[in-house]
């Protein structure tokens, strides 16, 4: 899902989103960015992949599981049993939860832990990224007593996985390219490789969002005091709470800065959900579409509904009345005429349209 900015030559910003996951079951790489030779390039619009001169971020994608119930505790070996958990080196941060007993001796509830996938029904935990990455177990002293599970907690993700934002740097936005591109790349994860035509996608505003609520959108100080100014455009959420999510712009009160959405949120953003606004494709808004559909269809002032009524009419009408070569086309109580048709001894036929009310 790209947004950018192509406001040439000024300080404006041009990004790229791009979703980046590893192939499951390969082993996890040394590092977790993306900053190895060749492991980042963009192409400014001219064929070229080069090194990047601008910034690249992730916001993320959550992991999500179903809770993992411990069923053993090796304390030789610092692991955990949970058959079949689905988890790899570097899942986290996760929470290790007890109910009607203790925590295996050596972990903390309410703590961050970090997955070592041991194998697929064992894994141990680590206290930091870099130490799951470096096997580096956290002791285990005791089984626990109870019901102890692994959770999923705010934040948890799979490693590199999730979506990531390439920003540019000034002279990468100064480049008068019609396209940008970048790659990322990296062993044993899916190359992610996207080019945007600078030509289709022009960024309208972006910051940080002051407030959000189910429909709304508080937008910050610098976006336009206009009313509507934004109406039937486009607003991503690119980073912070809600991350990913895409709505239409309703309304815009340029006064309060609030934007009222076509539909609610998933998930309501905050004043730490980063935004774009982009332009919707032409026409694109739905009471648009529709009124220059039928704009083509109808002659005058008739709408959809009279379309609709004349259908009625025709197939849901009683015929009486052929008489002089004529043919009535009656509403279901007889009361109002809806069509006349009539034909002359030459065979002409002509139509009149009656009460389509």
């Amino acid at each position: 899902m790209p947004a950018w900015n192509r406001n040439e030559p000024v300080a404006a910003k041009r990004r790229a989103l791009m979703f980046v996951y590893d192939i499951d079951g390969q082993p996890a790489p040394a590092t977790t960015l993306f900053t190895g030779t060749n492991e980042l390039l963009v192409d400014k619009g001219d064929g070229v992949y080069i090194a990047p001169g601008g910034t690249l971020s992730t916001t993320n994608r959550p992991l999500t599981f179903s809770d993992l119930t411990i069923t053993a505790v090796d304390t030789s070996a610092e692991t955990v049993t949970s058959a079949a958990h689905g988890l790899l080196t570097g899942d986290g941060p996760v929470n290790v939860a007890n109910t009607g007993g203790a925590l295996p001796g050596g972990l903390a509830a309410a703590t961050p832990y970090w997955i070592i996938k041991v194998d697929v029904d064992k894994v141990a935990f680590a206290t930091s990224l870099a130490n799951a990455l470096a096997d580096m177990r956290v002791n285990l002293t005791s089984a626990g007593s109870g019901t102890n599970k692994i959770v999923a907690i705010a934040g948890t993700k799979r490693l590199n996985d999730g979506l990531w934002m390439y920003e540019s740097s000034q002279a990468e936005l100064n480049y008068r390219g019609t396209y940008f591109g970048i790659r990322i790349a990296k062993t044993n994860f899916k190359d992610s490789v996207l080019n945007v035509d600078l030509r289709d996608e022009q960024q309208i505003h972006a910051g940080t969002a002051a407030a959000g609520a189910a429909g709304t959108i508080t937008l910050d100080g610098a976006a336009s005091g206009t009313n509507d100014t934004y109406k039937d455009m486009v607003v991503i959420i690119v980073g912070g709470l809600g991350v990913g999510q895409v709505n239409t712009i309703a309304s815009y009160a340029g006064g309060t800065k609030v934007a009222t959405m076509a539909r609610n949120w998933a998930t309501n953003p905050d004043n730490t959900s980063q935004f774009v606004i982009v332009p919707a494709p032409s026409g694109a808004n739905p009471t648009s579409v529709a009124a220059a559909v039928w704009s083509q269809i109808l002659e005058g002032t008739y709408s959809a509904g009279d379309l609709v009524r004349l259908i009625v009419g025709i197939f849901a009408g009683t015929i009486s009345g052929y008489d002089s070569g004529s043919i009535v086309a009656k509403s279901l109580n007889g009361a109002k005429t809806r069509i006349t048709w009539t034909v002359d001894q030459t065979g002409r036929l002509t139509l009149v349209i009656g009460d389509l009310t």
